[in-house]
């Protein structure tokens, strides 16, 4: 009898340490910050520091709107280079930097490749309906510009403002956290259950 009683009360303690870690994975994987830093449009530069490109961009976006909205991400450190390489490789651009993605009130609204100094293609760029599931990507594939729509979900999860190279989490990766979370609960509710009988 006592024994049941300690595994039941193991179990249940488990099974809330389990929801607790489901909980706190999704509150991580989910860190869009709405009006980033107080700025309405929030730019998101991979770049290299000694790249003239990237120096010229991110000088446009302070001077213009502030250094409190603009996150700059060197490809020098290994986790940003990955989020680039991917970026590149799912985008079918050629390895060109900087690479900005323009943020809207915590909402990815599109991508530009290269120097784009004009508060008109920003504007224009942040006027994307917020119930818009594509997003345009302005970029160059085979030395040739090119412009085109994909799908916000492919690609927002690389432009988190505020996340650090070594933290960045996919939203794929919930469901490595949440699968096993969840079958742990239900695992554990099933003996539980069974031990109370």
């Amino acid at each position: 009898m006592k024994q049941r009683r300690r595994l039941s009360s193991l179990a249940a303690g488990l099974a809330i340490m389990a929801l607790m870690l489901t909980v706190a994975g999704l509150m991580r994987s989910s860190t869009y910050v709405s009006g980033a830093s107080g700025c309405h449009m929030y730019f998101i530069v991979y770049g290299e520091p000694w790249c003239p490109a990237c120096k010229e961009m991110k000088s446009f976006v302070e001077k213009n709107y502030g250094s409190k909205c603009l996150e700059f991400r060197s490809i020098e450190e290994a986790g940003w280079r990955k989020n680039y390489d991917d970026l590149v490789s799912l985008l079918k651009l050629d390895a060109y930097v900087p690479l900005t993605g323009l943020v809207v009130d915590g909402r990815l609204v599109g991508i530009a490749q290269g120097v784009v100094e004009d508060k008109a293609f920003w504007s224009h760029m942040a006027s994307t309906p917020a119930n818009s599931t594509s997003i345009p990507v302005y970029g160059y594939r085979s030395d040739k510009l090119i412009t085109e729509s994909i799908k916000v979900s492919m690609v927002e999860e690389y432009f988190t403002p505020g996340e650090e190279a070594s933290t960045t989490t996919s939203r794929h990766n919930v469901r490595l956290i949440l699968v096993p979370a969840l079958i742990l609960v239900a695992i554990i509710a099933a003996l539980w259950v069974r031990w109370r009988r």
